[in-house]
């Protein structure tokens, strides 16, 4: 939708899958609370990004300070953990000083950090930081060996705070944000949904429940679930590069091997909707330990006005796809006797809503074989006249702020 709002004065044609567009950032209503599909705020590095987002927004958006933290060892402290180690077991705080000390004297030794993301966290932060936060936390998260990860995406979303900080962090002195997500704009009516809206708004028709089945680059048609045929000149396409190149009617088999070698985790979102008396004045809360299966608890009701006595929130599951699809009703059940043990939630706390989203696409896996073919598969595309736009398309891990500048992007390279 981005790149047709910049495209605006040229004939085109918008297609969605679903009924209704906004993909990942649709928004449900339940009970008069709101969820949406998992946590998407509205982080910006680009002033003009933020300007336009909020003239389509009008007066519907609420700033925020990001109210963050980590729950592990039974200590509840600030995000981010490398910054915040004030209150954890005594032994715990030493561990992480200690080793990242012996970081900092490492790194005036000027060798280059490891490619790999284990080795990267290890040289970054420190032995102590790695096992009591960054290993099993992104374990949780990625769901594999982080040997097997690259750590080319790193640097710009974990922030490695300087020694002082640590330090400051460790005896309990307050210490500025970090990070790229300190501050975000979330709607202030109706959820994330708002945005999409906003834009389909002004782009104008959108043609919905318009599934791709087919792509014929010799012919430039593509062909739909209807059976339509439509001739094209030049495509802008959003779907995840895996399904992608596997819809391109004669692609290569080397093509269609590095496509299909492409890897990502998959996210079970279980929604909670819960009357009773504040459960935590948080926007979300990290768990890193293994024995919670959700990796973050966002609250959805401390970002929008929500009704008095009501919260909505999301528990966030990872898990590779081969697990999703084997999933049972019971995790949902699970997921929740799990988060009472964590006394977030309580007896005065009445369950009103509990249902489970899947997103079989939520984070790509950098690795080895992604930096290998990446680039060939969108040299390729490009090459077909066909340009991917967003995380998915081009395989990558991208904000919102960053889905709205390449569509831009795309547009302008359509325009030529």
């Amino acid at each position: 939708m981005s790149a047709a709002y910049h495209l605006k004065g040229k004939e085109f044609r918008l297609f969605e899958k679903e009924a209704r567009p906004g993909g990942l950032a649709r928004t449900e209503k339940q009970d008069g609370l709101l969820f949406d599909r998992a946590g998407h705020l509205l982080h910006f590095r680009d002033a003009k990004v933020k300007g336009w987002v909020q003239e389509l927004l009008g007066d519907n958006w609420l700033a925020h300070e990001r109210r963050a933290t980590i729950f592990s060892q039974g200590v509840e402290t600030p995000y981010p953990f490398q910054a915040h180690t004030y209150g954890l077991p005594k032994e715990t705080v030493r561990d992480c000083v200690q080793g990242f000390l012996e970081a900092c004297l490492q790194a005036e030794r000027h060798l280059p950090a490891p490619d790999d993301l284990a080795g990267w966290f290890l040289h970054t932060f420190g032995e102590g930081f790695a096992r009591h936060f960054f290993f099993p936390f992104n374990y949780k998260l990625w769901r594999r060996d982080l040997r097997e990860m690259t750590a080319d995406w790193v640097s710009w979303s974990v922030p490695r705070p300087s020694l002082s900080e640590v330090i400051a962090g460790a005896i309990g002195l307050q210490t500025s944000p970090m990070g790229y997500n300190s501050t975000f704009l979330y709607p202030r009516r109706d959820g994330i949904e708002s945005l999409p809206r906003a834009l389909a708004a002004a782009v104008g028709p959108i043609e919905t429940n318009r599934e791709l089945v087919e792509v014929h680059p010799k012919e430039k048609m593509l062909v739909f679930e209807d059976g339509e045929k439509v001739r094209y000149r030049k495509v802008i396409a959003t779907l995840p590069l895996p399904e992608l190149i596997r819809r391109i009617q004669g692609a290569p088999a080397e093509i269609q091997a590095a496509a299909q070698g492409l890897k990502q985790v998959s996210v079970l979102c279980i929604h909670l909707g819960v009357a009773g008396p504040p459960i935590s004045k948080q926007h979300w809360i990290y768990f890193p330990e293994p024995g919670f299966p959700f990796y973050r608890c966002g609250f959805y009701s401390n970002y929008y006005p929500a009704p008095a006595g009501r919260h909505s929130l999301v528990l966030e599951l990872s898990l590779r796809p081969e697990e999703l699809l084997r999933r049972g009703p019971e995790i949902q059940e699970s997921c929740l006797a799990a988060f009472r043990e964590t006394g977030f939630l309580q007896s005065a706390h009445r369950v009103l809503h509990l249902s489970a989203l899947a997103l079989p696409y939520a984070y790509v896996i950098y690795d080895r074989h992604r930096k290998k073919h990446l680039p060939r598969l969108l040299a390729w595309l490009r090459g077909l006249e066909i340009y991917p736009a967003g995380r998915y398309a081009r395989w990558e891990y991208g904000t919102m702020e960053d889905a709205l500048s390449q569509g831009r992007e795309a547009a302008a390279e359509v325009r030529g």
